[in-house]
Parts: structure tokens; sequence; C-alpha cells
């Protein structure tokens, strides 16, 4: 398993992002109680947010750790 997490981060970095949406989405899902949220919507709302932590947490180790980059 560390070898191919090794030769193949990324594969598995969407792996868990979609895992993790899957339990974000129905979170949003069962938040908006009918309310015209779709379930496409709520995947869509879920995967945003994953996509915009994951932003904000490379931003701020780009701000703290610029020599790395």
């Amino acid at each position: 398993m560390q070898l191919y997490l090794r030769k193949h981060p990324n594969s598995f970095r969407i792996f868990l992002t979609l895992f993790l949406n899957l339990f974000l989405a129905q979170a949003v899902y069962a938040a908006a109680d009918g309310n015209g949220l779709t379930r496409l919507n709520s995947y869509a709302i879920g995967l945003l947010s994953l996509v915009t932590v994951g932003l904000a947490v490379y931003l701020l180790a780009v701000m703290f750790q610029p020599q790395r980059f």
C-alpha cells in the first residue's frame, strides 16, 4: 500500500476527496430539509466546500513555508 501511495499520490487524494464528499453531501442534503435542494446540488456544494478547504490549507502552507515552493 505504501508503495502505491508513493507512486500515485494524486489518485489517492482524489479517492479520499470523493469518499469524504459522500458523507458531506448527505449532511448538506439532510440540513436542507427538502427545501428545493436536489441531491446533485448537495454533492456539488460538498465538493465545492472540500476544494475550498483544500485551497485554504495549501495557501496557508505557502504563506508559512515559502521556501518549499
